[in-house]
């Protein structure tokens, strides 16, 4: 019997988490990518709009890091690589020392200009390292 009870109410959790995230995909925002894929070990949020010289992509996100002095930060690798439609990124994570406790550490990148509309591609490396790709939704 409680083993009915504990099945029924893990069924309605993971009804209840199914209507939420339908709700919540209706609100967003279609110019703006939401990955969480399995090979990408952080959270990325992405707009891009804008024609012309006005081209952008924005880029913010989340990393679970072990110390809250650990430094996080996003750059653009130089140089580039040999396809201009893939803009390179790398999430570089420095440790710092402290008590251990994971918590979440924001990031965020920002580019703008003509070249930015040819992005096709989102590369990005953690340290260097595993890379996660991201396909770059069309203006």
């Amino acid at each position: 019997m409680k083993r009915a009870l504990v099945l029924i109410g893990v069924l309605c959790l993971l009804l209840a988490a199914g209507q939420v995230q339908a709700e919540n995909e209706e609100d967003r925002d279609s110019s703006v990518l939401y990955s969480s894929a399995e090979h990408c070990r952080f959270d990325l949020r992405m707009t891009v709009g804008g024609e012309g010289a006005d081209a952008f992509i924005n880029l913010s996100g989340t990393i679970v890091v072990y110390t809250a002095r650990t430094e996080v930060f996003l750059y653009k690798v130089v140089p580039q690589g040999i396809n201009p439609t893939i803009l390179m990124l790398d999430l570089k994570v420095t440790p710092a020392p402290g008590p251990m406790k994971g918590t979440d550490r924001e990031f965020t990148y920002m580019e703008t200009g003509e070249h930015v509309a040819a992005y096709t591609l989102l590369h990005v490396t953690l340290n260097g390292d595993i890379p996660c790709l991201v396909e770059i939704p069309q203006r």
